[in-house]
């Protein structure tokens, strides 16, 4: 559900739900749970365009008083259906919830909430840049403090969709400092913290597209995009002709960068994605 995919999340929740609703019956057990998992389920619909059904599941939930997570839960589903509505202030509601979570008191739950408000705030179109700005780096802290535990990937595995999602947003902000741009993709890509050197070039890889961050001697740092993902250098990794392919489509200036580096100033290693040192080879070609 948290994934960026709310349509695969419907019938799953809905399961759920009538697990939950017999247990109650039969023992009382998980009643309290029935709510949070419908207003989970209105976002699911919501998020994938099911405006009525949306509505409906949330006419569904019980009129009892909810407190804490619960009620966070359930006006994060009347933000997203607010948004269906192509009415943007669901994008600033869903702003509220993600800036009240504290990262450094937020429980498993309070995550949980926050990482799916904003994968929900991401989808609202023009929300202003200072906001956007607020809510990235939020979602950013709250990523650090669950992937500085991360002694293997599995971790940023799981991360690694709302980096994803935090450097299309980053990047899409004119304003946002290259420099924390770097930093987030070092996050993203480093089990434990990683400091951004000077003089160095760091590279982050979506399937498809990615961005090279080049870091001056004075620590300034410029971001510059790149058609090619982590799909075409795993390709082109045997085959001198795809690299030297693969090479022509990285901007001159960033290619030149590279050849002007020693191997350990450049930052290409993804666990998640499988790339290691080696594969800035073909920057070379």
């Amino acid at each position: 559900f948290d994934l960026g995919q709310p349509d695969q999340a419907r019938e799953p929740l809905e399961r759920a739900i009538d697990f939950a609703r017999r247990e109650s019956l039969n023992e009382g057990r998980l009643a309290r749970h029935i709510d949070r998992i419908r207003f989970k389920l209105a976002i699911a619909h919501a998020a994938t365009g099911r405006e009525r059904e949306a509505t409906q599941t949330m006419a569904e939930a019980s009129s009892t008083t909810l407190l804490g997570i619960d009620q966070q839960y359930r006006e994060l589903a009347k933000g997203a259906i607010a948004l269906a509505k192509n009415d943007f202030k669901g994008g600033e509601s869903i702003a509220k919830i993600i800036l009240s979570i504290d990262p450094d008191r937020a429980s498993r739950d309070d995550l949980e909430l926050g990482f799916l408000a904003a994968r929900l705030f991401y989808r609202a179109p023009d929300m202003p840049a200072e906001l956007v700005e607020k809510v990235i780096r939020r979602h950013t802290r709250w990523a650090e403090s669950i992937g500085r535990l991360a002694e293997d990937r599995s971790l940023l595995e799981y991360l690694r969709p709302h980096y994803d999602s935090i450097m299309e947003a980053a990047v899409s902000l004119t304003d946002f400092p290259p420099a924390e741009i770097a930093h987030i993709a070092l996050e993203a890509t480093t089990p434990r913290s990683s400091t951004v050197e000077k003089d160095s070039l760091i590279f982050y890889f979506e399937k498809d597209h990615g961005w090279a961050m080049d870091i001056d001697a004075q620590g300034s740092a410029v971001v510059v995009p790149l058609s090619i993902g982590s799909d075409a250098i795993a390709t082109a990794r045997d085959n001198d002709q795809e690299k030297s392919e693969l090479a022509q489509r990285i901007p001159e200036p960033i290619r030149q960068r590279a050849k002007s580096l020693p191997p350990e100033k450049i930052r290409i290693a993804d666990p998640v994605l499988d790339l290691t040192t080696s594969d800035a080879e073909f920057l070379t070609h």
